[in-house]
């Protein structure tokens, strides 16, 4: 009867998390920056995509799969959307596999903490690598368990498989894989299956050698992304994250990873099963915590999703098998439905934003706008969707002038930090703008946005920022006697691409 009421409860967490992914595929609207620039590489030229995966944060399955979906369903904005649905509906079944693979019958805990978490559904079911990273993340795990319970040849390929898709799929998963491979060392007894562990492991982890070039590269800029935070800030961006879902949600969230660690060191030598759980959620927060400590960079939502999705799954199954298949399992059941139950409003309100305002904000823009005006968008990552949207006749330009929108070209902002003469491109071009009668549109974010986010944390961005909005803010008093508030920010867009827009005329 127990087993019955715990499907009847994940039945019922899976359907509240498709209605989830339906709100966001209805809300979502046209794709933003980030979106633009993986789908630009995946879907252009086969020999210009490895290189441009240098300004971008995922191997190449990633794009591959975005791309097979484009040739198969096409690139309008409905079909996009549908493959992050559909990707979000490939992880709800990942999830349900893999709570079968590792014992816990049902999903319960992962599907709360996971499948209907604000932060999970919105970024995974972007048209980016996130959602399948996830997806790959839970089916290595399960894959790896199954070595333990049942070490076949079967098993073992399914495995090794399992753990190179992962890592091509995002490199976040290389921690996953890591986590679950040695955990599985540890759970085996017999030297041969302890080092097939270990070899699947260290087969994904060969994978990746073909991205040594690209890592290289990206070394020589991504200086300007790094964040001396330390711990206190991935603490912060993390409980941030988890929040999305609302405070309930975080404290959930804590609290169950924090039992579920407690439990891992109290029942971890029951059974070999139990050992692989255990070892792997250690490891697995352990080499999260160490990887984003020594990466240093400015964390962002998505950064975290792999590992709530895997995590989840973990804490899950080490619930299940603590608690067994009696009365008490209900406990499992009901944590999760009171979780989903009591953050779901929280959750919804999240999904109903849209991704991005440059649609509409260039669509009110079209209105106005002359052949002979200036258009500059602050900052210059917004550039990428700008140069999407944007049609009309007037000429634009980022500030600071990067000269590539294709993708977010860190390298040329490295240049434009440090020669001062590229800001004064976007200056001589207000002042000529204004003096020949022309207006000067100001599209993006707050001036000085870019600079408060690095605040304390990166000196020379931070300087750059201040002189280059000195400098068009100076451009503009020189030449402008009236404005214009055209398009202002809106509560029903995501706070990424939640821009305004202003007019200055001579």
């Amino acid at each position: 009867m127990t087993r019955w009421i715990r499907i009847a409860a994940g039945l019922l967490l899976a359907a509240l998390a498709l209605l989830l992914h339906n709100d966001l595929y209805h809300a979502a609207g046209p794709l933003w920056r980030d979106e633009l620039a993986a789908l630009r590489i995946a879907t252009g030229p086969l020999s210009a995509m490895v290189p441009r995966m240098e300004f971008e944060s995922f191997p190449i399955a990633s794009f591959l799969a975005i791309r097979g979906w484009v040739a198969a369903a096409g690139a309008t904005v409905a079909s996009l959307r549908m493959f992050g649905f559909t990707v979000g509906i490939l992880l709800l079944l990942a999830l349900w596999l893999a709570a079968r693979a590792l014992d816990a019958d049902t999903p319960l805990l992962s599907l709360a903490l996971a499948g209907a978490s604000a932060a999970v559904v919105r970024f995974g079911d972007a048209v980016r690598g996130h959602g399948l990273g996830c997806i790959l993340a839970v089916l290595t795990i399960a894959a790896l368990y199954r070595t333990v319970k049942k070490p076949s040849i079967v098993n073992w390929i399914a495995a090794m498989l399992a753990c190179v898709a992962a890592v091509q799929t995002t490199y976040y998963n290389a921690l996953v894989v890591l986590a679950s491979c040695v955990a599985a060392a540890v759970a085996h007894r017999e030297l041969r299956n302890r080092i097939l562990s270990l070899s699947s492991g260290a087969i994904a982890a060969a994978s990746l050698v073909f991205y040594l070039p690209i890592f290289r590269a990206s070394s020589q800029w991504n200086d300007l992304i790094r964040y001396e935070g330390g711990l206190p800030w991935i603490w912060k961006q993390f409980t941030s994250t988890i929040s999305m879902s609302g405070s309930l949600a975080a404290t959930a969230w804590i609290a169950l990873l924090a039992g579920a660690l407690a439990a891992s060191i109290a029942f971890a030598r029951r059974s070999r099963e139990m050992l692989f759980l255990a070892v792997a959620l250690g490891v697995l927060a352990a080499g999260f915590i160490v990887f984003f400590a020594w990466l240093h960079y400015l964390m962002q939502p998505w950064y975290f999703i792999v590992f709530l999705c895997a995590a989840a799954v973990l804490i899950d199954a080490i619930a299940a098998h603590s608690l067994g298949e009696g009365a008490l399992s209900l406990a499992r059941a009901a944590v999760a439905i009171a979780i989903v139950f009591f953050t779901l409003a929280e959750t919804r309100e999240a999904m109903a934003k849209r991704w991005t305002a440059m649609d509409l904000a260039v669509a009110e823009l079209a209105k106005m706008i002359k052949p002979n005006d200036l258009v500059v968008v602050y900052p210059w990552t917004l550039g990428v969707s700008f140069s999407e949207y944007y049609k009309g006749p007037a000429k634009w330009t980022t500030l600071p002038p990067v000269d590539d929108h294709s993708v977010h070209r860190f390298d040329l902002l490295k240049y434009d930090i440090t020669h001062p003469e590229r800001e004064q491109e976007v200056v001589a071009m207000t002042k000529q703008t204004l003096a020949s009668g022309g207006a000067v549109w100001y599209a993006g974010h707050p001036p000085y946005e870019e600079g408060k986010a690095y605040e304390g944390r990166h000196d020379a961005l931070i300087d750059a920022d201040k002189r280059w909005c000195d400098a068009f803010d100076a451009a503009v008093k020189s030449g402008a006697h009236h404005s214009l508030d055209l398009f202002a920010p809106d509560a029903n867009t995501s706070e990424y691409e939640n821009l305004l827009i202003q007019g200055y005329a001579p």
